[in-house]
């Protein structure tokens, strides 16, 4: 057995040790370009300015993607000064929590060992230490996305609690809209798509009465909607470039030259995951729940999580634009049900 006789005490133990670690090299060494580069110096533009509405890269708007990053780093570089460290300190914070949120989530479903390993698992697969350590848009995106199933999933599985299901539920649909803020429209795809695909597969439809769509809906617009409205009334140009030439046609051509095969995320996931590559696809593959609903209507977890990780999947793979980073979204989401299996 991995837990002791203390195993509160050696879970703050592992996430102390892994924190120092964690953090600890992360100024090393110096940026990369043109990544790291560029999402450094959008916000340090906005430093120097004044301006944190209009993204600029060498006095030259940018609209690519929307602003919650650089704003991020852009509190860093205030608080700490500008530096290869505090570049990186909003992905690394990000990185982390991912994590230390999964680790809750496990908790909640499974106990506090699985909880510790799902921790484990998460903070030590290869691409979310890699992603978590370069400065992109990819782990905020992850981290953000995951905090909005894993709230769902919280939320669903303490039904009888109508007050925990609504604000569990509100934080997921708060995360959803940081996620929009990251990396855009994409945050609001792969749920909706997700709870479409398990309420029919599960006929789960206790789960559209229990999103608290109206609220939900309204606490998104009240985060996103005052910074789209804003940047787009200063700048006309931004709706167009930013929903069609960004999200259509990113997804729908290979206008940005980032075509590959459709079974280009298979390698990727195979060593994304590693080390824990074995434990990984087992959960996937024998993920602790029937093919065939045997409770039709009641939430089943595995269920939701296994779906969400293969409507990602498969989004990405179908899509003509394609990075590694991706697909980093599913990986705490595999850290949580492998985590309940061990």
């Amino acid at each position: 057995m991995l837990v002791p006789n203390k195993p509160k005490q050696l879970a703050a133990t592992l996430i102390l040790l892994c924190a120092v670690i964690w953090f600890g090299a992360i100024g090393q060494r110096d940026l990369f370009d043109p990544d790291e580069g560029r999402y450094a110096g959008i916000p340090a533009a906005m430093v120097d300015t004044g301006d944190w509405l209009t993204p600029r890269l060498n006095d030259f708007k940018y609209f690519e993607k929307p602003v919650l990053q650089y704003w991020g780093t852009a509190v860093a570089f205030k608080l700490f000064g500008k530096s290869n460290a505090s570049a990186r300190l909003w992905t690394a914070l990000l990185g982390f929590s991912t994590a230390l949120f999964a680790m809750l989530v496990a908790f909640r479903l499974y106990g506090l060992q699985a909880a510790i390993y799902t921790f484990l698992i998460s903070v030590s697969y290869l691409m979310v230490v890699a992603f978590g350590h370069y400065l992109t848009l990819d782990m905020a995106l992850s981290a953000f996305l995951f905090m909005g199933i894993g709230s769902l999933v919280i939320a669903h599985s303490t039904r009888y609690d109508e007050s925990r299901t609504r604000n569990w539920m509100l934080a997921g649909w708060a995360a959803l809209a940081l996620a929009t803020l990251t990396k855009g429209l994409v945050a609001v795809v792969l749920p909706a798509a997700t709870v479409v695909v398990y309420s029919l597969w599960q006929r789960d439809w206790d789960l559209w009465k229990k999103l608290h769509l109206f609220k939900g809906v309204l606490l998104f617009l009240l985060i996103t909607a005052p910074w789209f409205i804003m940047v787009s009334l200063a700048n006309p140009e931004f709706p167009e470039f930013f929903f069609i030439h960004e999200h259509f046609n990113l997804y729908t051509s290979d206008v940005h030259s980032r075509e590959g095969p459709i079974y280009y995320f298979i390698p990727v996931l195979i060593i994304g995951v590693s080390p824990w590559l074995i434990t990984s696809l087992r959960s996937m593959v024998s993920p602790g729940f029937k093919w065939s609903p045997d409770k039709p209507g009641q939430f089943d977890p595995e269920r939701f999580m296994w779906t969400f990780v293969v409507v990602t999947f498969c989004f990405f793979s179908l899509g003509q634009s394609k990075l590694p980073g991706y697909i980093l979204p599913v990986l705490p989401v595999i850290a949580v049900i492998s985590g309940g299996q061990i």
